[in-house]
C-alpha cells in the first residue's frame, strides 16, 4: 500500500510521540537527501524487532551512501532497543535496494507478498473479508 499524501506536522508529532517509532533524516548541503521510518515492536514470545517501513533517498543523492548511513543508524537504534533483528522489505525488481541490503550483511532475503486489507471507517467495510 503506497501512501502518497504528504506528512503533516500533527501526524509526524503523533508518530514521534511513541518512543518505539524511528524517523531518520539525512541532509546534505542543506537539502533533504533521505528519510527512513521504522517501528519497533515486541513479539508475544518476547523478541524485539525493528521493522523498517520505508527507506527513501532523493534521486539527486543516490549512490552517495545516504541509504547506507540510515540503515546503519537504524541497526544501532535497534541494538539500543535490545532488538534481535531488523526487518524490511523491498519491492520485486528493485535491484538497487536488494544489492544495498545484501552489501550491508542481510542474513536472509526471502521472496513474498505483503497483503493489505483496506479499512473503510465510514462504512464499516473490512474489504470483503
Amino acid at each position: 500500500m503506497e501512501i502518497d499524501e504528504p506528512f503533516t506536522q500533527d501526524c509526524l508529532t503523533e508518530f514521534l510521540a511513541d518512543d518505539r517509532n524511528v524517523y531518520l533524516t539525512v541532509h546534505i548541503d542543506g537539502q533533504l537527501a533521505g528519510t527512513l521510518h521504522a517501528i519497533g515492536y515486541i513479539h508475544p514470545a518476547g523478541q524485539r524487532y525493528l521493522y523498517v517501513d520505508e527507506v527513501d533517498t532523493d534521486e539527486a543523492f543516490r549512490r552517495q551512501g545516504v541509504a547506507t548511513a540510515m540503515m546503519r543508524t537504524a541497526r544501532e537504534i535497534a541494538r539500543d532497543m535490545a532488538a534481535s533483528a531488523v526487518w524490511l522489505g523491498a519491492d520485486d525488481g528493485n535491484d538497487a535496494a536488494h544489492a544495498l541490503y545484501r552489501s550491508l550483511g542481510a542474513q536472509e532475503i526471502e521472496p513474498g507478498a505483503i497483503c493489505t486489507y483496506e479499512i473503510d471507517p465510514a462504512h464499516g467495510n473490512d474489504g470483503g473479508a
